[in-house]
């Protein structure tokens, strides 16, 4: 079965926060204020509900509207994905009995300690970019490679040895804007991860074509900015 909830989360979560992000940067021409932030936070809230859909569970707090800062956020968000009872004798290893109120024991908690969308326009003269930003997210990879197929397991089996507990922490931020005026696509990525490595890519684009089933573009500005914290032995062993 491969990633068991792992699969049905990617395919759930990322599509659907990559779609808001682009809605709100070709819908914040003219949308009132008040109108963004009941979009960001909608298409937030549907995008964790496409989560609980997948069988995992999802809760997170009251959601906060930032308005000097420009932002909608979602706070302490945490997603049980829910283990594969096809990798395990599942209910003698996992399933707990009445005294732990029957809790999936080899399930994968996903923390993050805030959910934001940055730049949306609820100020006058904001930034270029809209942004999404996981801040502080933690994923217990032990259970969640538990729940995988061998291959899995052998690839991430060195970076779990790295971090030392099992736990992957970090944060990541995307950002994408179009300058109407240029006709200029900028997009910007930042991850960091705890012990092992961050990468910061900024890049734009203009007079971006598509003729004959090829896009051509002119390729204004590209920065690439990474360090080691880390990640270094498991490259060496993965290239082997």
């Amino acid at each position: 079965m491969g990633l068991f909830g792992l699969e049905a989360f990617s395919l759930s979560f990322i599509p659907s926060l990559v779609s808001s992000v682009w809605i709100l940067i070709f819908g914040a021409f003219d949308i009132p204020p008040e109108n963004k932030a009941s979009a960001a936070e909608a298409l937030i809230q549907g995008t964790l509900s496409a989560i609980r859909a997948t069988n995992s569970k999802v809760t997170y707090d009251p959601i906060r509207r930032d308005v000097i800062n420009d932002k909608v956020v979602f706070p302490n968000i945490e997603i049980i994905i829910p283990s594969n009872q096809t990798a395990f004798n599942y209910n003698q290893e996992c399933r707990g009995d009445y005294s732990e109120n029957f809790v999936d024991k080899c399930s994968t908690k996903v923390s993050i300690e805030a959910l934001s969308m940055n730049n949306i326009g609820l100020k006058e003269n904001r930034k270029q970019n809209v942004e999404l930003e996981i801040s502080g997210f933690s994923v217990d990879l032990k259970n969640l490679l538990s729940n995988s197929d061998n291959s899995s397991m052998q690839i991430l089996d060195p970076v779990i040895k790295l971090i030392g507990d099992g736990v992957l922490e970090g944060s990541i931020k995307t950002g994408v804007g179009y300058n109407l005026a240029r006709d200029q696509f900028s997009f910007e990525l930042s991850i960091a991860l705890n012990k092992l490595t961050s990468i910061s890519i900024k890049t734009k684009l203009s007079n971006i074509k598509y003729h004959n089933n090829t896009y051509s573009f002119d390729l204004d500005e590209l920065e690439v900015v990474a360090s080691d914290d880390g990640l270094r032995p498991f490259l060496d062993y993965q290239l082997q």
